[in-house]
């Protein structure tokens, strides 16, 4: 248990992480602060594993490709097999952790839109890259130097290159999930307004006039002397629901001063949800 214990514990991490910083650009462009949606943790791991599945999966077959190809590699090694090439590779691959950022960055120069995604990717890779390369380099000197001394370091500088190879990569994978938080979080919050017509649509009942408004929004005074309610407010559309709270927006809606809607949840107001529209209600898109 103890072995799966901390990479069970970074992984959660990261999904938190990543679930609130895809949710806070999200809300960020619609205007809105993130802390005042209310949301748990059990909220950001699921938003999390929706978008990033695919690049897990992505991530899980390299990962599966490495072991198998480093398989193959040190059998050829251990069997003394172009000992002279293996060693020239890998000492040109130490260089990887200057070089693919390096080209990440011009890639990005030509993509400008993926810059901030190429970047910290090819950082990490490049580390990865780098520290593989030096091992391999100090196994191949251990099998063709004579005493076998030549690979020989100080005892603390492997642990001290473990640490900050860890280091390292953890910062460059929060880095890219930041940025690749904040484009998935812009690209959902377009989706929402292209798509609000298309949303659940909510109309809010009242005893007294609760001055909902904004672009697209009518309210109706209740006239029926056997109504328990006086007002009724419709085109509205459901956001999401977080915190004991509705996140309504106007149908109308285009820009955030365009404004977003909060209701409490706790039975003051009467809150009816139709399927004109789609029945996706929440961030979590």
């Amino acid at each position: 248990m103890s072995v799966f214990g901390p990479p069970l514990t970074v992984a959660t991490a990261l999904l938190v992480y990543f679930g609130w910083a895809r949710s806070d650009e999200q809300a960020r462009e619609l205007g809105l602060e993130e802390s005042v949606l209310g949301m748990s943790t059990r909220d950001y791991v699921l938003r999390s594993i929706d978008t990033l599945f695919v690049p897990l999966l992505v991530v899980g077959g390299v990962g599966i490709a490495w072991l198998l190809a480093h398989e193959q590699i040190s059998a050829a090694i251990d069997h003394g097999r172009d000992l002279p090439r293996w060693r020239k590779g890998f000492r040109w691959l130490r260089f990887s952790w200057f070089a693919l950022p390096a080209l990440g960055l011009i890639a990005g120069l030509v993509w400008p839109r993926w810059l901030e995604l190429i970047v910290p990717l090819a950082m990490a890779v490049g580390i990865l890259i780098t520290s593989y390369a030096s091992v391999m380099c100090r196994r191949i000197d251990a099998l063709t130097l004579a005493d076998g001394e030549g690979g020989r370091l100080a005892r603390w500088h492997w642990p001290l290159m473990k640490l900050l190879v860890g280091a390292l990569v953890a910062l460059t994978i929060f880095w890219e999930l930041s940025m690749f938080a904040g484009v998935v979080g812009r690209g959902l919050a377009h989706q929402i307004v292209a798509g609000l017509d298309d949303r659940t649509g909510v109309v809010v009942y009242s005893k007294q006039d609760i001055q909902l408004g904004g672009p697209g929004v009518t309210k109706y005074r209740i006239t029926e002397p056997s109504s328990a309610y006086g007002f009724r407010y419709d085109g509205l559309r459901l956001l999401q629901r977080t915190g004991d709270k509705f996140y309504l927006l106007p149908v109308g809606w285009r820009t955030a001063a365009d404004g977003v809607i909060a209701l409490p949840d706790d039975g003051s107001v009467r809150v009816e949800f139709s399927t004109a529209g789609s029945s996706a209600g929440d961030l979590s898109r």
